[in-house]
C-alpha cells in the first residue's frame, strides 16, 4: 500500500481534479485480506475526509470469478506458445527477461529426434538464470564505471 503508486489520497484528488462525484475504490485483489479489511478503508476514509461533498465506496475484491479463471488459462496458454516459438512476447513480459527462459526448453522436434544440433539454441536453466543476473547488474556495473571516470 504505502510502495503502490498512485496513493489512494492521489487517486482519490485525481478522480475529483477529473470532475466525479462519487469514487469507487476497486482493490485489484483476489481474496479479502488486512489491505482490504482495514488498510484500504482507512486511507480512503482519510483520502474522503478533504472532499466532504464527494462520497465513496469500496469494492469487494475479485474473488475467483469466472471470467478471472478464463483469464488465466488465457495467459498460461499464450505463454505456453510463446515458449514454444509460436506467439510474440506479451506487455506482461516485454522489458523483462522473461524471454531467456525459452532457451532452456527443448522443442517437441527436438525432442522427438533426440537432434540438438545447434548448441546456441538450448542451454540449461542454470545458464539462463546466470545471464539474467549478468544482465540484472550491468546497471550497477555500467553507473560504476561511469562515476571511476568522472572521478580520475
Amino acid at each position: 500500500m504505502e510502495l503502490a503508486e498512485p496513493s489512494i489520497r492521489d487517486a482519490f484528488v485525481s478522480c475529483i481534479q477529473q470532475g466525479a462525484d462519487r469514487v469507487i475504490v476497486s482493490p485489484f485483489f483476489l481474496f479479502p485480506g488486512r489491505h482490504w479489511h482495514q488498510d484500504i478503508p482507512s486511507l480512503a476514509a482519510e483520502a474522503a475526509k478533504e472532499h466532504p461533498d464527494v462520497s465513496y465506496i469500496v469494492t469487494a475484491p475479485l474473488g475467483l470469478h469466472d471470467l478471472l479463471v478464463d483469464v488465466v488459462n488465457d495467459r498460461i496458454k499464450h505463454c505456453l506458445n510463446h515458449v514454444a516459438g509460436d506467439a510474440d512476447e506479451c506487455a506482461a513480459c516485454a522489458s523483462t527477461s522473461k524471454c531467456l527462459d525459452k532457451a532452456a526448453v527443448v522443442s517437441d522436434a527436438e525432442s522427438k529426434s533426440e537432434e540438438f544440433s545447434n548448441p546456441w539454441r538450448l542451454c540449461t536453466v542454470t545458464q539462463v538464470e546466470e545471464l539474467k543476473i549478468l544482465i540484472r547488474m550491468f546497471p550497477i556495473w555500467a553507473t560504476g564505471i561511469v562515476f571511476s571516470a568522472i572521478y580520475a
